[in-house]
């Protein structure tokens, strides 16, 4: 009786034992095959990591370059652009110089003072000095040194008081004429034109559809 006891219980203990060895088999099975299925999923994604990375790289470079290229087509364009400004520039003085060569001649003859000749564009370099004059007004005692310009501005101003102040060195046969100054603009601000003013400068430009003296009666020229 006791023998059979014992037999059953070790039995029930047996059997207990291999219903737990056989789940611990089936979970080590289940942790194998997570453990499989978790690195092919890592080796899944570092490759597409891999080819994400390689298609950002190319992505990048084709980028990269699409850029050089914009930036040197830009550039050209640019370039271009600031020449065709330039050569505008260029002819637009050169539109403003027609417009005040005709004029000056008669506006300081309305001015009293009585000129004969219109020169344009001298150029002279002496004793380390050069200066170009745009239009120089004369008479056998005076001349009238114009700088023109599209857009006149106060260092424009500046530049002609230079040049005035060397203008009987570098033109020594006008050493004996009274030399006065003159600016001309198609654009003229009132700030540069009062500036001009005070340094005792005419001041030409745009009156309605035509060049005209802006200055004053009360203005009074200083004499070089």
């Amino acid at each position: 009786m006791n023998e059979q006891i014992i037999y059953d219980g070790f039995e029930r203990v047996w059997k207990m034992f291999e219903k737990t060895d056989h789940e611990i088999q089936e979970l080590r099975q289940f942790l194998r095959e997570q453990s499989q299925e978790t690195d092919r999923r890592f080796k899944e994604s570092n490759e597409q990591f891999r080819q994400f990375s390689q298609e950002t790289k190319r992505q990048f470079k084709e980028s990269n370059e699409q850029f050089r290229q914009l930036s040197q087509e830009t550039d050209k364009k640019i370039n271009k652009v600031s020449q065709d400004i330039g050569k505008l520039g260029g002819r637009w003085g050169e539109f403003v110089e027609s417009m005040v060569r005709p004029a000056v001649l008669r506006l300081f003859q309305e001015r009293g003072l009585i000129v004969h000749e219109v020169h344009r564009n001298l150029m002279a370099e002496r004793n380390g000095l050069s200066a170009e004059i745009d239009l120089l007004v004369t008479n056998d005692d005076h001349c009238v040194a114009v700088e023109v310009k599209s857009l006149l501005s106060v260092d424009d101003v500046r530049d002609h008081l230079a040049r005035l102040e060397k203008f009987k060195v570098l033109f020594p046969r006008y050493a004996d004429a009274q030399l006065m100054g003159a600016v001309a603009g198609a654009v003229i601000y009132d700030d540069v034109s009062k500036y001009a003013y005070r340094q005792g400068l005419f001041v030409l430009g745009q009156k309605g559809h035509n060049m005209e003296i802006l200055n004053d009666s009360a203005f009074k020229p200083k004499i070089y």
